[in-house]
């Protein structure tokens, strides 16, 4: 009986402390994923950071006939290549001279989504469409800073937009707990969970606010960029309670 106490007070102890500053960063900035990742698709008509999707809807364009907007497309997709470049080379920076890199980073990802709130939105009134390419400027800068630096949570791997890889790793988790009862494959599957579930939550709070306020209040749907804007900063203050620093 001592033995099972101690047994299950140690997968407790185990548990409990994988529900840290780490995770709650996590899935804070997933839910940031999901807000940002639909509305530049429901806004902007681009994914954000799916690049796959960018890349499928490309070709489909240039199929269709439809070049500029194929271009245009590739165009998103090459920026969120640069962006990522820049991402790994500040990073690099950082590093050499030992800053916190988390931190920095999350006030970069501020900075890019900060120009949002004063660019026009030129798909909800089919005008101003030259002005999206700026903005999108942003958001590809947005989501490759964050797609390059925040893709582990307690030493296991997650992503903040691309969704298949993590149900993936929730079916391997699921797998891992029934077939070997390993109390480690039960912690990962509720943090893979709970991932998930903040980035449905992050796309649910945008249609939400987006139906409430209206398709045509150009002003109202630019400020929903608050939403993500004051959680990030939430997020980047909290990073600097937490004392583990990335690695890679």
């Amino acid at each position: 009986m001592g033995k099972r106490v101690t047994i299950l007070y140690g997968r407790m102890r185990k548990l409990l402390s994988n529900l840290n500053i780490e995770l709650l960063m996590a899935l804070m900035l997933t839910f940031i994923g999901g807000f940002v990742e639909i509305y530049s698709l429901r806004v902007h008509g681009i994914f954000a950071g799916m690049q796959t999707g960018n890349l499928i809807t490309l070709f489909t364009d240039l199929i269709d006939g439809n070049n500029i907007q194929g271009l245009y497309r590739l165009l998103v997709i090459a920026l969120f290549l640069v962006g990522c470049f820049l991402a790994e080379f500040v990073r690099f920076l950082l590093r050499r001279k030992n800053l916190p890199r988390e931190s920095i980073i999350l006030g970069f990802e501020i900075l890019f989504l900060l120009p949002l709130l004063f660019l026009p939105v030129g798909n909800t009134k089919g005008e101003a469409e030259g002005i999206d390419v700026v903005a999108d400027i942003f958001f590809a800068l947005f989501a490759s800073f964050q797609y390059t630096t925040f893709r582990k949570v307690n030493g296991e791997s997650y992503a903040t937009t691309m969704m298949t890889n993590l149900m993936s790793n929730i079916a391997k988790d699921v797998f891992g707990l029934v077939h070997e009862k390993d109390v480690d494959d039960a912690i990962h599957l509720l943090e893979h969970v709970l991932v998930l579930l903040f980035f449905v939550l992050g796309v649910i709070a945008f249609y939400f606010t987006y139906v409430q306020i209206g398709e045509g209040s150009e002003l109202a749907i630019r400020l929903m960029i608050l939403i993500p804007l004051v959680i990030l900063l939430f997020v980047f203050l909290l990073s600097f309670f937490h004392p583990k620093e990335e690695k890679n």
